[in-house]
């Protein structure tokens, strides 16, 4: 579709729409014209630069390689598209934007989302991701859905929409690529958890597909190759083998995966070719049943927030899961996005995100019977089918983040192509200081509002990526006794750049003990220094458990620290005891942390403060 034109001499505010709001029959389509201008080229770098990163990013410099450079790298990338997008707005003067079918769902699923990380009972995790898993935060969902408006808007052609296809399918070929060679023992990167059994840089679905060999995986990866066969047989409008034959390859490699675990089991494919396949421990929904019933039971709106299934788990899980293998484990993923969407944003977060990706199903399948004879027609076809196996799979897997910016990827391109084939409206206000100044003052009033908050948020962004440098080189320093002066250095400033982190705390608590140690274990200790230590320690792990007072890991290493300091404070047990009270409550299923406390009350009884006693009777003894 041909954009509204303007001249030089525009009017004081011009507002244009153009287009329908649903898929129209067959319509002769003009092609874009016009190139590109320097905006649009910044704009797209980025977003090409994110689909080329992302699915391949890993780094050494953090305590978790991957899954928090990815998100750090989208931020920053889409903050940059963002930035350029709105500069660009105010130096031409005119704000484009179209509209699209998933607007409302889309809003609506974001602001369910935000209500249920403000009512959270873990904020920090729900808001940044809980740690070491990041993904699923509110922050990277908005941001996913501001790279959907960002493709939408500014890629207006087939040939770029084609181009970001093909960088991200070869991003993600070179992906699978070494994860082949990782079959064979070829390691192309010089790091050690780089040459685990199970690293690969996209996580998620895709270890699950290609190495533990998961049924659901290769019925998911089935539906979209079929998918694609029908409409390309059936409504094409120039059939041609060409077309067809790689994807009936895929068609007969995962029949014939499938009939092999199916009729065999998992035995002749591990056992191909000698590879040493990982075994991966997932949360079934048989297991899961009592925690996803327990916590809409509890939390039926909103949820317990996002990126909080460990705490539902901890909560709600059977009796009987104490008497399995996995008794001690603590699973921070569900058993799908679906079921981890049920539990932390509630009954109102799972029908809107479920009514999102329908409607979009509908729209996408309406288009693509109407739209034959359109030139975008095949790359709507490919973003629809890759779409297909993210929807089917997100009922049976959890989500890395490079699967949800799949995702939101596939999204974003068909609604791309759509917009291309002039379905959907793009609406186009000119703007001017001399003839009306008001509107101008209000337009550029929200720009640079949102100008400043993308900056001010990158800088942030920046301070919690180094923060996570820090805390690594803080733990690798804490393992020799030689460098503890420099990790207590870097532990501050860990602290000092991210605030939020329970774990920073808790570990530079435990780091203080051990310097205490160190200065006790000398001919002549320092207590002036080991009083500032102990006092240090106590103050930063009590902020953690302030910052997350759900998590019942957190209360229990309190009480350790505690049980550390109970040689060189008196009175420590009540605080001991009050602390694995608080960790019992969130885990009451638990039997470690009630033999613990069983413990901590024997150790206690020799002399017992009445308050102790109260605290666990009512009434104090006489």
């Amino acid at each position: 579709m041909a954009e509204t034109a303007t001249s030089t001499k525009i009017p004081p505010l011009v507002v244009s729409e153009e287009g329908a709001g649903a898929p129209p029959p067959d319509a002769p389509v003009a092609p874009a014209t016009g190139g590109d201008n320097i905006w649009d080229k910044v704009i797209k770098g980025f977003i090409y630069a994110l689909a080329l990163c992302l699915p391949l990013l890993f780094t050494g410099w953090t305590f978790e390689p991957l899954e928090f450079s990815k998100q750090m790298l989208l931020y920053v990338l889409v903050s940059g598209a963002t930035i350029t997008w709105l500069l660009k707005l105010l130096v031409e003067r005119r704000v484009r934007f179209v509209k699209t079918p998933l607007d409302l769902p889309i809003g609506i699923f974001l602001l369910i989302y935000f209500l249920a990380s403000v009512f959270s009972v873990d904020r920090t995790a729900s808001f940044l991701g809980s740690y070491g898993i990041f993904s699923g935060s509110f922050f990277e969902i908005l941001f996913l859905a501001i790279l959907y408006y960002i493709v939408v808007n500014n890629f207006t052609d087939l040939q770029s929409l084609k181009k970001l296809f093909g960088i991200f399918n070869f991003s993600v070929f070179l992906a699978l690529l070494y994860i082949v060679l990782q079959f064979f023992g070829l390691y192309i990167i010089p790091l050690e958890f780089a040459k685990t059994n199970g690293f690969n840089s996209i996580g998620g679905i895709l270890i699950v597909l290609l190495t533990v060999n998961f049924v659901y995986a290769w019925v998911g990866l089935l539906v979209g190759v079929v998918l694609h066969l029908v409409f390309q047989m059936g409504y094409a409008k120039n059939f041609s083998m060409r077309r067809i034959v790689a994807p009936l390859g895929i068609l007969v490699a995962v029949i014939a995966f499938l009939l092999t675990q199916l009729v065999f089991g998992e035995a002749p494919f591990r056992s191909l070719l000698d590879f040493n396949l990982p075994q991966e421990v997932r949360l079934d929904y048989q297991t899961s049943l009592p925690v996803i019933t327990g916590a809409v039971g509890q939390r039926p709106i909103l949820g317990f927030g996002p990126s909080t299934f460990s705490y539902a788990f901890s909560k709600n899980k059977s009796t009987e899961f104490n008497l399995t293998e996995f008794w001690n484990v603590r699973f921070e993923r569900g058993p799908s996005l679906a079921a981890e969407n049920l539990v932390g944003s509630g009954t109102l977060g799972f029908l809107a995100f479920e009514t999102l990706l329908a409607m979009f199903l509908i729209y996408a399948w309406l288009f693509l019977l109407r739209r034959r004879n359109d030139p975008s027609w095949d790359v709507g076809l490919g973003s629809l089918a890759g779409f297909s196996v993210l929807w089917f799979a997100h009922w049976f897997f959890f989500f890395s983040g490079v699967i949800y910016f799949s995702l939101w990827l596939m999204l974003a391109v068909f609604m791309a192509a759509t917009r291309i084939a002039g379905v959907e409206r793009l609406k186009v206000t000119s703007f001017s200081f001399a003839s009306s100044p008001r509107q101008t003052v209000s337009v550029v009033t929200v720009v640079s509002i949102s100008l400043v908050a993308f900056i001010v948020f990158l800088f942030f962004a920046t301070a919690v990526y180094a923060s996570d440098i820090f805390y690594r080189n803080a733990l690798r320093a804490a393992q020799n006794p030689d460098t503890y002066g420099q990790a207590g250095e870097n532990f501050e400033r860990t602290i000092r750049l991210n605030r939020f982190r329970p774990d920073y705390y808790l570990s530079y608590g435990e780091f203080l003990f051990l310097r205490i140690n160190e200065e006790l274990a000398k001919k002549e200790p320092n207590l002036g220094l080991i009083q500032s230590w102990l006092r240090s320690s106590i103050e930063v792990s009590s902020f953690a458990v302030d910052l997350s007072p759900a998590s019942w890991s957190s209360w229990e290493r309190l009480a350790t620290l505690y049980t550390y300091a109970r040689p060189l404070v008196a009175g420590v047990d009540e605080k001991i005891i009050e602390s694995l009270r608080n960790a019992v409550q969130n885990d009451s299923n638990n039997p470690t942390l009630h033999t613990e406390l069983g413990q901590a009350y024997r150790l206690a009884a020799t002399r017992l403060d009445p308050s102790i006693l109260a605290g666990r009777f009512g009434t104090a003894s006489g």
